[in-house]
């Protein structure tokens, strides 16, 4: 290894950043993770450098400077290295299998003087100065690693852990970032997100332009928020990685940021407050937040003061996702949202033969026109069956009527969902002609609970349809709540969002199910 004493003081503070940085082995330049991934109770601070499955590759100095300190350790960084660079950074190289002979002789002389395995030693800037390019050690699979790589960080004096993608190496990539689908988060008791009070996961599409849409428009009504799908990918790589930068726009004008470009140590333990767990609890993939409750700490990933938790006035509104990466390859999503008010309609019969059925859509709570429907038949087992085909619509003052082929309405349940003048979808309403041959008293009802950031559903599923007013009792030795559940499908009933409080000393609970 080549040694020099470097005087740090003497250089001049317009040379410190001019240095172009090493790589820091030659084993490969493609990495497995990157800055920012989120492991739950941390953030992953480096990259992953790959090492082709092998140990003892050489690793070297990224810019001149000097060996700052050293560790080993059975888990978290393994052996490790630091160095303090010439430009005023900390690099940090991990789970080594080794150091050069001279820092291996002084790393076997520590554990001698300590008696333990265990070993963290720092050194001046005159006992082991290096210049960029030299070999300081070599790849393992020390410590906390499932997998020979190397462990690559690179902080700021103060050691807090920068993006070496945009600090540190100027990497090429021409790849966009790859938005997957969007959630829409219900934040209040009142909140609806297309009629329903739970998270609402969307499919985006890609046109050929490359640019993502909304597979339709959403209907909103009180306080709620988005969630993000994406992810980045690079070139020559099958691997999924943390983007750098999200902006959430609502007709034009900022209202969330995120932006990986710093993470102090001390934020790491804040990792879950960006993940919403609700959906990834349910297998449904890691949505990153675009907003921040107040409850949760304000993060230097927050890229401004915006809180992202929305509220719209009735009508249209635009929105506008950009995801970036670390080169600004942008990709972009494009939606639409409609401001509504909560509405239900009743459905009644006014005209049958042998071939079709109509039936009248009456608003029964909010004063929009019901403009427009559409129809799903259900098993009284209570699994989808097909959309139904309207073959006539027409317009009567605020209601709707709707014709279609009577068979749809053999042995079936509908479903009919409307869509008022607002383009705002109506709560869904059931009709059916069956007339079930078992009660409630056969019924043998399955009780769910889903605990949001908010609070928490209940949700009751029946095995065979029968109409019932389903109600949950929350008891404890001396007291009891009840609440009415609703019915979102034929089978499946869901009560309001209640608070955690509510759950507070709760014994029992009890459903009850009483005929309609």
């Amino acid at each position: 290894m080549n040694r020099y004493f470097i005087p740090l003081m003497l250089f001049p503070a317009s040379l410190l950043f001019c240095q172009e940085m090493e790589w820091p082995t030659k084993a490969s330049h493609y990495f497995s993770s990157n800055f920012g991934e989120n492991r739950d109770d941390h953030f992953h601070m480096g990259l992953d450098i790959k090492t082709n499955g092998t140990i003892g590759h050489e690793v070297v100095a990224v810019e001149d400077g000097y060996v700052s300190r050293m560790v080993s350790n059975y888990n978290g960084y393994g052996k490790a290295l630091y160095q303090k660079t010439i430009s005023g950074h900390e690099v940090l190289f991990a789970h080594l299998d080794s150091y050069t002979p001279m820092l291996e002789k002084v790393w076997r002389m520590q554990q001698t003087q300590r008696k333990s395995y265990f070993v963290d030693t720092h050194f001046s800037p005159k006992e082991f100065q290096v210049k960029k390019g030299d070999v300081i050690g070599f790849t393992g699979n020390t410590g906390s690693s499932f997998g020979p790589h190397l462990h690559f960080e690179y902080r700021s004096s103060a050691s807090e852990p920068l993006n070496p993608l945009t600090m540190a190496f100027d990497i090429m990539d021409r790849v966009t970032p790859i938005p997957k689908s969007i959630a829409l988060v219900p934040l209040s008791k009142e909140s609806l997100i297309n009629a329903s009070p739970l998270t609402q996961t969307i499919p985006l599409y890609r046109d050929k332009a490359g640019i993502y849409h909304f597979a339709d428009t959403i209907s909103v009504f009180g306080d709620f928020a988005f969630a993000i799908n994406a992810v980045d990918k690079r070139e020559g790589g099958n691997y999924e990685y943390q983007f750098h930068t999200a902006e959430l726009l609502i007709d034009g004008k900022m209202k969330f940021g995120l932006n990986y470009e710093k993470i102090p140590f001390s934020e790491g333990r804040a990792a879950n407050t960006v993940i919403q767990f609700d959906l990834k609890r349910k297998n449904l993939d890691e949505y990153q937040k675009l907003y921040r409750l107040p409850e949760h700490p304000e993060m230097s990933i927050h890229a401004d003061d915006e809180t992202g938790v929305i509220r719209l006035m009735p009508g249209y509104h635009t929105v506008e996702i950009n995801i970036y990466d670390a080169k600004r390859n942008k990709a972009t999503i494009l939606g639409s949202l409609i401001g509504t008010f909560p509405m239900t309609l009743e459905a009644q019969e006014i005209l049958r033969d042998e071939k079709v059925i109509t039936l009248a859509l009456l608003p029964k709570r909010g004063f929009l026109p019901i403009k427009k429907a559409v129809v799903y038949s259900f098993t009284p087992f209570g699994f989808a069956d097909q959309k139904i085909d309207i073959i006539h619509t027409e317009q009567v003052k605020k209601g709707l009527h709707i014709t279609f082929p009577i068979k749809s309405i053999n042995n079936r349940i509908l479903q009919i969902i409307g869509i008022n003048e607002l383009n705002g979808r109506v709560s869904p309403h059931h009709w059916t002609t069956m007339e079930p041959k078992i009660s409630v008293i056969d019924i043998h009802p399955d009780l769910k609970i889903s605990n949001t950031i908010r609070g928490v559903f209940f949700q009751v599923e029946i095995d065979q349809y029968v109409p019932a007013h389903v109600t949950i009792k929350l008891t404890n030795d001396d007291t009891f709540q009840s609440h009415t559940l609703n019915q979102v499908r034929p089978n499946t009933y869901l009560s309001e969002m209640l608070p955690h409080y509510a759950l507070r000393n709760v014994k029992y609970i009890d459903v009850e199910l009483t005929h309609k």
